[in-house]
């Protein structure tokens, strides 16, 4: 845990941001998932140096926010974690700024078919169904994300890619927060 203040000098565009929402919607979302993850999103810091939470929001589509602010208001906990070490190299921070700087400006509406997907591969009767069919390939699936397949496609974006093999739209929350890609993750606090 440590004081944002104490952090954000640390702070990159494309490290990641995982939240654990205390609203009914968070508790459904990591009890679905077995995580302490309802959310994830990505940092993006500006040329003035503030920092910005970039995810894709229901009811909101892909938006941009103050990170101080989100930390201090938002009923839950952020987290940050960098990117390893190893990985940090070859990562293309400056791609992944600027998909995230195109998403907010071209107002990419929120995934809702995503989230129906991943409740369906929550199902054990039913996931295999849904693999087999391929319908986790159709456009509806595909073009609006929800917030952590908004992240894996900003990271691919950079070269980095953080659950290899996987579909952007079948990667889940927890997935991004158990990535190899990131470093330890640290709680916020105002």
């Amino acid at each position: 845990m440590a004081h944002f203040s104490d952090v954000a000098h640390k702070m990159k565009t494309g490290d990641g941001l995982k939240f654990s929402g205390r609203t009914p919607w968070g508790y459904i979302i990591r009890g679905s998932d077995y995580s302490d993850a309802s959310h994830y999103g990505k940092v993006r810091k500006d040329a003035e140096g503030l920092l910005w939470v970039v995810d894709s929001c229901e009811h909101v589509g892909v938006g941009k926010r103050l990170l101080a602010e989100d930390v201090a208001n938002w009923p839950g906990q952020w987290y940050w974690a960098p990117i390893r070490h190893e990985f940090s190299g070859d990562y293309d921070r400056d791609a992944v700024g600027e998909f995230l700087d195109n998403a907010v400006a071209s107002n990419v509406q929120y995934g809702w078919g995503g989230i129906v997907l991943q409740f369906l591969l929550h199902m054990p009767v039913v996931r295999g169904l849904v693999y087999a069919s391929g319908i986790a390939g159709w456009k509806r699936f595909t073009d609006r994300p929800f917030c952590s397949m908004f992240g894996a496609q900003a990271m691919r974006a950079g070269q980095l890619d953080p659950v290899p093999g996987r579909a952007a739209q079948l990667i889940t929350p927890q997935d991004m927060a158990q990535s190899m890609a990131f470093g330890e993750w640290v709680a916020l606090v105002p």
